[in-house]
C-alpha cells in the first residue's frame, strides 16, 4: 500500500510559517515510506489569488528543497471535473438550485438565531425544483439526521451532527457566476488523481474534509 500526501497552499498570501511545516512533515513522511509527495495550488478565490503569491509559493519550495511528484497542478484548471460531479449530485437528488439572495439567505439566518439555534439556511428552495438561473447556485442535500462519520489518521473517530452542517453554497463570490464551482475541489480531485489511500496534509486548524459540502459561486 503505497502513501501519498499532498500540500495544496493557496496563493493569497507568501509561503507562512505554519503552511512550511505542514509541507515539510508531510514531504517528509512521504519520503520515509518511498511514497509520493503532491503539490497542488488552491487557487479558487479568484478574488484574492495573485500569480506574484504563486511565484513566491514555488521559490520557497524549492528553497527548502521539497520537490514533489507528478506535475503542479493547479484548481482553476480542473473545471470539467468539478462539474462532472455537481451535475452527478443534480442528477441523483443529493444537490438542488437554489435562488435565494444574500439577504434572504441573512435574515433566515438572523431569525434562527432569535430563536436561539444555529445560524443556517432554512432550505427555501430544497424542495421547488428550481433549474439554472441568473445569480443560482447548488447547494448540498444533506441529510437532516444521523451523523457524518469518518476516521482521521492524526484525530482519531470524528463524528459530525448533520444538524451542525448547513445546505452549504460559496460563501463568496470568487467565480464568475455562469460557473457551478465546488469548495469540495480538494476531494473530487484527489479521488479522481489517486488510486490508493491518501493521507490528507493539513495543520491542526483545518476543518475535516468530509464535512465539505459542495459550493458554487454566487449562494451566500
Amino acid at each position: 500500500m503505497s502513501v501519498i500526501t499532498r500540500f495544496a497552499p493557496s496563493p493569497t498570501g507568501h509561503l507562512h510559517i505554519g503552511g512550511a511545516r505542514t509541507a515539510i512533515f508531510s514531504w517528509l513522511l512521504a519520503r520515509h515510506f518511498k511514497g509520493q509527495f503532491r503539490f497542488r495550488i488552491e487557487d479558487t478565490d479568484l478574488l484574492r489569488s495573485k500569480q506574484e503569491y504563486t511565484d513566491s509559493i514555488l521559490a520557497s519550495m524549492k528553497w527548502l528543497g521539497l520537490t514533489w511528484d507528478g506535475e503542479l497542478t493547479y484548481q482553476t484548471k480542473r473545471m470539467d471535473l468539478y462539474n462532472k460531479y455537481v451535475d452527478q449530485l443534480l442528477e441523483t437528488g443529493h444537490a438542488y438550485w437554489c435562488g435565494c439572495t444574500e439577504d434572504e439567505v441573512n435574515a433566515m439566518r438572523e431569525r434562527a438565531k432569535a430563536r436561539g439555534l444555529k445560524p443556517r439556511y432554512d432550505g427555501h428552495c430544497r424542495n421547488l425544483n428550481l433549474g439554472p438561473g441568473e445569480g443560482r447556485c447548488v447547494r448540498l442535500k444533506c441529510p437532516l439526521e444521523g451523523k457524518v462519520v469518518f476516521d482521521d489518521m492524526v484525530k482519531g473517530r470524528i463524528s459530525v451532527d448533520v444538524r451542525e452542517l448547513d445546505d452549504m453554497a460559496r460563501p463568496r463570490t470568487t467565480w464568475p457566476s455562469s460557473s457551478t464551482i465546488t469548495t469540495w475541489a480538494s476531494p473530487t480531485s484527489s479521488a479522481a488523481t489517486t488510486t490508493c489511500p491518501t493521507r490528507r496534509a493539513r495543520s491542526s486548524s483545518t476543518r475535516p474534509s468530509a464535512s465539505r459540502c459542495p459550493r458554487s459561486a454566487t449562494c451566500p
